[in-house]
């Protein structure tokens, strides 16, 4: 595996930065009480949901795929737009 030479963020954390997902609400509003449940209908790992829930977990493509179609709900749905903090252009940070 190589490892990147420049030490620019991944796209992908980047959009960790960007987006939060909202997978507790979609799993809610579609009236799956439980986490189990929803790993049990979905095949993803109980404790990923959980990671992903409290957004300690970028919700990749693939997952957000599955839980789309079994809540079916649309992939807007499951993602919210972090709109970037002032005190953040302050400092540089993007």
């Amino acid at each position: 595996m190589r490892r990147r030479m420049n030490h620019q963020p991944s796209i992908r954390s980047e959009m960790r930065f960007r987006y939060r997902n909202r997978v507790r609400e979609c799993r809610l509003r579609g009236l799956i009480i439980s986490e189990a449940e929803l790993s049990r209908r979905t095949g993803i790992e109980r404790t990923t949901l959980s990671a992903l829930e409290n957004n300690r977990r970028f919700l990749c493509i693939e997952h957000a795929l599955l839980i789309r179609e079994v809540l079916g709900c649309s992939l807007d749905d499951l993602y919210d737009r972090i709109q970037p903090s002032e005190d953040a252009g302050a400092r540089g940070d993007r």
